[in-house]
């Protein structure tokens, strides 16, 4: 039962139109996700994600591009937030 429920899942979720992909909070819902779903801990987006990116005209290594200086950019914050924690756990 519970390899059904996960087959159905990745089934409504690997769609590639976002606009019929199943949403997050219809996920948390699906029965193989049971064990973790707690409404009372799901706050929903206020706004919708932009998808016009994807309308973009850019060839495949101006992609790449945009890909890999969003991973810079993420590692930095995230190596910046690790720094802070450790120097405020040294100087208490």
């Amino acid at each position: 039962m519970l390899i059904l429920a996960a087959i159905d899942l990745l089934r409504k979720t690997m769609v590639f139109d976002p606009h019929k992909r199943i949403s997050a909070s219809e996920a948390l819902a699906s029965p193989y996700l049971a064990l973790y779903h707690d409404p009372t801990d799901e706050p929903v987006a206020q706004k919708k994600f932009d998808w016009t990116f994807n309308e973009s005209n850019l060839s495949e290594n101006a992609w790449k591009s945009k890909l890999y200086a969003e991973v810079i950019d993420f590692y930095k914050k995230t190596e910046l937030q690790q720094s802070v924690k450790r120097w405020m756990l040294t100087s208490q």
